[in-house]
């Protein structure tokens, strides 16, 4: 998994009052960025955006199946230290 190194989502607690629509899906990047998407297609799109412009080295190297294993369903995810977050 060194691949991912630079962008992965943290675990989150499904029971936090933030939660939103079942359908709406998050990547919070190690970066402090907020990945969001209303579909699994929406999601990959927009990370694999997100992966071209910050972090041009995993361009092309996480597959969708990867991409789909950092997703979290609530977007009260734990900030990387010392990073921004996107509320």
């Amino acid at each position: 998994m060194s691949r991912l190194i630079g962008c992965m989502s943290r675990p989150c607690d499904a029971s936090t009052p933030e939660r939103t629509s079942p359908s709406r899906r998050f990547i919070r990047c190690d970066d402090g960025h907020l990945i969001e998407g209303d579909t699994d297609d929406q999601l990959v799109a927009n990370a694999e955006s997100h992966f071209r412009t910050a972090h041009p080295l995993l361009t092309g190297q996480l597959s969708r199946s990867e991409i789909l294993a950092m997703v979290a369903f609530d977007k009260t995810l734990p900030t990387p230290a010392g990073g921004e977050t996107d509320r």
